[in-house]
């Protein structure tokens, strides 16, 4: 599945990619991968565990569900915050520098890592909101 592809593609590559942006392509907004998660049948990578969600009984369920909360939007947050600094890095890079015919820069490739685990964050997040969950009344 190509990820990104009616997002943008940039000869021939998605931004999850280094070549995508070794080659140019346009760098991806926050809301617009966002946007594309929340789209995409993509499910994200702890889609086991919160499938799993399902089986449990309360009170065990809402206590999973709010840890794997938790635990998403805490990666979630570095994965941002380290993107945001790749990206400063890049446009520097794309800058001051030509790009060599050795091929893709570290740079290039933290940007299509840093790129997919935001997309699977977000695919993460959509799947919680949609995991069937009791809320504590008391709490």
């Amino acid at each position: 599945m190509k990820y990104f592809a009616p997002l943008c593609l940039h000869e021939g590559y998605d931004p999850t990619h280094p070549w995508y942006y070794f080659l140019g392509g346009p760098i991806p907004s926050l809301k617009q991968i966002r946007a594309y998660a929340e789209g995409a049948e993509f499910q994200g990578y702890r889609r086991d565990e919160i499938l799993a969600l399902k089986n449990m009984t309360e009170p065990r369920r809402s206590q999973q569900h709010r840890q794997i909360l938790e635990g998403t939007v805490e990666a979630l947050s570095k994965d941002i915050k380290r993107y945001r600094e790749c990206v400063r890095e890049l446009r520097i890079e794309q800058r001051h520098c030509t790009p060599t015919d050795g091929g893709c820069r570290d740079i290039d490739v933290s940007m299509g890592l840093k790129v997919a685990h935001i997309f699977n964050g977000f695919s993460n997040l959509k799947m919680l909101q949609e995991a069937p969950q009791q809320f504590d009344l008391f709490g």
